[in-house]
């Protein structure tokens, strides 16, 4: 295996932790009564008003985050393929 594969692999597994730690800060709040800390190292009082705005859509999922990881597989399994099927 040369460098340029291992970077191939390098780079695909840097794309899907960036998925992953894009997506792990992301909250879907329905019907909250109370609060949400999200975070690290929050200390302190800390108050939440909500108010629903008159026709509003529910989030779909973090399509950016998704697409991410996405392309992180599929650049690892194009190299795995090329590894083992034209690889000499």
């Amino acid at each position: 295996m040369s460098v340029g594969h291992v970077i191939v692999y390098v780079a695909a597994v840097v794309l899907v932790v960036a998925a992953l730690a894009r997506r792990s800060y992301s909250v879907k709040a329905r019907r909250i009564k109370g609060t949400i800390v999200q975070g690290r190292d929050i200390s302190g009082t800390i108050n939440l008003t909500y108010t629903e705005a008159a026709g509003t859509k529910e989030s779909g999922p973090d399509r950016v985050a998704w697409a991410i990881g996405i392309v992180g597989v599929l650049v690892a399994v194009a190299q795995l393929a090329h590894d083992i099927f034209w690889a000499k």
